[in-house]
């Protein structure tokens, strides 16, 4: 089963199972349009609501639709049983997608939708830490201790969970802008010109 922070990050993460297929300068294009969307959250701080809020959303749709397909190969492999619990699991997810998507929040419930975000993937990765089970385990210590105090940020003070919950995002936005089109033009277009 996924964890509320892999439901949560589920949309950036099927664009990136797609980007190798596209040609290198529409990717390079992408990185410039995630770097500009960092920028202007660094100077419009209430914009990374709306972006939580697509986030969230379609991510959650995503995973909910993930789960149906999970309860439908099931019942064709003959595991009736389990096959309930995907199922149920996975209205659950596209409903409270369709929500957050559809039904203005009070950004305060944005916030600790965050924070709750934060928790997860921060102890995920400290587990995965401490369980040896992590490829980077310096780079990850760090990204969970960082997500685990954005958690408390969020959670302990809602109205400055904001401005952080802005600047995480306008930050994460600028460096995959960065790495996304370095990366297309160092080695995609490299890989792309061989073949």
């Amino acid at each position: 089963m996924s964890s509320i922070h892999q439901r949560f990050w589920t949309l950036p993460g099927l664009l990136g199972k797609h980007v190798a297929r596209l040609p290198w300068w529409v990717v390079f294009l992408v990185g410039l349009a995630s770097l500009a969307g960092g920028v202007w959250l660094f100077l419009h701080p209430l914009g990374a609501l709306t972006r939580i809020e697509i986030y969230a959303g379609a991510g959650f749709v995503l995973s909910g639709l993930g789960d149906l397909a999970d309860a439908a190969q099931e019942a064709r492999g003959g595991k009736a049983r389990r096959r309930l619990w995907p199922f149920l699991l996975g209205l659950v997810w596209i409903a409270a997608g369709l929500v957050v998507l559809l039904i203005p929040l009070p950004s305060a419930v944005l916030v600790y939708l965050a924070a709750l975000t934060f928790v997860s993937s921060g102890a995920t990765r400290l587990v995965e830490v401490l369980r040896n089970h992590s490829d980077a385990p310096w780079q990850d210590l760090l990204r969970s201790i960082l997500d685990l105090v954005l958690a408390a940020f969020c959670a302990v003070l809602p109205g400055t969970g904001t401005t952080v919950l802005a600047f995480a995002f306008g930050l994460r936005s600028v460096l995959v802008g960065l790495k996304i089109a370095v990366l297309s033009v160092t080695k995609l277009r490299r890989v792309q010109a061989a073949a």
